[in-house]
């Protein structure tokens, strides 16, 4: 019956509490948390097989969703070319709209677009003020020199698999 790594580490707790009375009890001890630690070992490395594999996966998705955004770049483009080469066409043609059954092909207004000329002269109540943030990187520098009361660094810990 196979035990999760979850049950493995309670028994390995329950064998750290485990009560010596003797030699005997001491040696049993041994033998138990000896055959708890490698189960548990055993299955951190499998754990660890399947976390290189789906880092793997990953590393292939990443790279398929590459390739699959260059491909959609690369068809906007084309897209915004061919667009731009149909409207320039109906432009010097004369032409404001074609259609056939299927299709439609027109030109038409956009909406107004503001272009400011000198932003000095546009009055206040039309700015927007923006929240400053914290540069977190330049802080961070700046309390590894100089500790402070209100912030603190965080050393984490994290699982490396090689």
């Amino acid at each position: 019956m196979s035990v999760s790594l979850w049950d493995l580490k309670n028994n390995f707790h329950k064998v750290l509490d485990f009560e010596v009375n003797g030699p005997e009890d001491a040696a049993a001890m041994i033998e138990l948390l000896d055959e708890v630690q490698e189960d548990i070992e055993i299955k951190c490395v499998q754990a660890g097989y399947v976390v290189k594999t789906w880092a793997h996966e990953m590393e292939m998705l990443k790279a398929a969703e590459a390739e699959l955004s260059r491909k959609r770049k690369v068809r906007e483009n084309k897209t915004e070319w061919l667009k731009k080469y149909v409207f320039d066409a109906m432009k010097a043609a004369g032409i404001d709209k074609t259609e056939t059954t299927d299709i439609t092909v027109s030109i038409q207004k956009n909406p107004a677009a503001l272009v400011i000329y000198d932003e000095s002269k546009v009055p206040k109540e039309f700015w927007v003020e923006h929240e400053p943030t914290v540069n977190k990187a330049e802080f961070k520098k700046f309390v590894k020199d100089f500790p402070v009361d209100y912030a603190k660094l965080v050393q984490g810990e994290s699982l490396r698999i090689k």
